[in-house]
């Protein structure tokens, strides 16, 4: 085997002039064998059939969505599996300043998109440096601040990096004490006078900033800044609180302390009381009801039952109120003593 090693700059420059218009692929190996044996000093070329055969499907583009340059360059890197001799460098004649960010673009890589490295590194791609060959990758560091790195574009190229899609993050109502503007007048006026009970109930207890509404995934609310034991009152606020049955256009009728509540979705409010999540273990719970029958008068004396924090909550804390489980949830056997199937034998086995 020859000493020296292999600059494959020629291979590339020959194979990315030829990958895209080859139609005789006899042709194209035999510069490849006439230039490994050069190269390698291997006459007997014993291997050369399996990188024909891995070398043929790039020849017939069956991945044509791959551009012409990486493939040249993958093929390049099974040169040096076969040959056993290491190449100088696998971009040396192949200099990524001029064309680094469009080469990036086509395998995907672009401003903005997550990316994560084989060992677990997540980073952000932030920019292509001009006139290098170096992506500049936004990423965490260690004291939960941020830090900005340069990584060289052929390891995205070698498959080092990997585009991944981040977790969405919980998604929150922004405003949603604020008044939806609605073309009807009567709705208008309804909503203006359910706006100002909000005011008067909920909001004197916090200020609007003090709770984030979460929407997605899952209805919550999280507390923005600190309670102490029942300093957070939530009112449930419709346009129309009875007693009775009925309602006419509600699209949603619920009990609440012995009262029912009809909702009308076209008021356009958005009430936290309704956003509360409900928790089946009652140690985990922040927040109870407080029936009708209370002493907070609202409204002229009219009374109804609101959810106040039982405990002391702490920014970022979930409000969460319990629910018993249902009675009607029907009862499975628990499956910790059955048999496996594969142990029954016989008149045992299961049908």
């Amino acid at each position: 085997m020859h000493g020296g090693s292999i600059s494959p700059g020629e291979i590339k420059k020959m194979l990315s002039s030829q990958l895209d218009r080859v139609k005789v692929t006899e042709e194209i190996f035999v510069k490849l064998r006439n230039c490994i044996a050069s190269n390698t000093g291997i006459k007997n070329l014993q291997h050369v059939h399996q990188f024909e055969r891995d070398a043929i499907k790039v020849l017939l583009q069956q991945n044509p969505s791959e551009p012409v340059q990486s493939q040249a360059c993958a093929l390049v890197e099974k040169m040096q599996d076969l040959s056993g001799v290491k190449l100088t460098s696998e971009f040396d004649s192949y200099p990524l300043q001029s064309a680094d960010a469009d080469l990036l673009k086509e395998h995907g890589f672009e401003v903005g998109c997550h990316v994560s490295r084989k060992d677990g590194i997540l980073a952000k791609v932030q920019a292509f440096e001009d006139g290098t060959s170096m992506v500049v990758l936004a990423m965490d560091d260690a004291k939960g601040g941020s830090k900005v790195v340069k990584v060289d574009a052929a390891s995205f190229l070698k498959g080092q990096w990997t585009k991944y899609q981040p977790k969405a993050l919980p998604q929150y109502m922004e405003n949603w004490w604020g008044p939806s503007c609605l073309e009807h007048k009567d709705s208008s006026y309804v909503k203006g006078k359910i706006a100002q009970e909000l005011r008067q109930a909920t909001i004197c207890s916090c200020k609007p900033s003090a709770l984030l509404i979460r929407c997605k995934p899952g209805k919550g609310v999280i507390a923005a800044l600190k309670f102490g034991k029942g300093q957070l009152k939530l009112f449930p606020f419709t346009n129309r609180v009875d007693a009775g049955k009925g309602g006419d256009g509600a699209v949603l009728v619920t009990t609440v302390g012995g009262m029912e509540f009809y909702l009308r979705q076209s008021t356009g409010i958005t009430v936290p009381f309704w956003h509360v999540a409900s928790v089946a273990d009652a140690a985990m719970a922040k927040m109870e009801i407080v029936p009708a029958k209370n002493k907070d008068g609202l409204l002229e004396g009219i009374k109804i039952p609101y959810m106040r924090n039982i405990a002391p909550l702490e920014p970022d804390t979930e409000l969460l109120i319990y629910k018993p489980p249902s009675k009607t949830r029907v009862s499975t056997e628990s499956l910790d003593k059955l048999i496996p199937a594969k142990r029954l034998h016989g008149k045992e086995n299961l049908s």
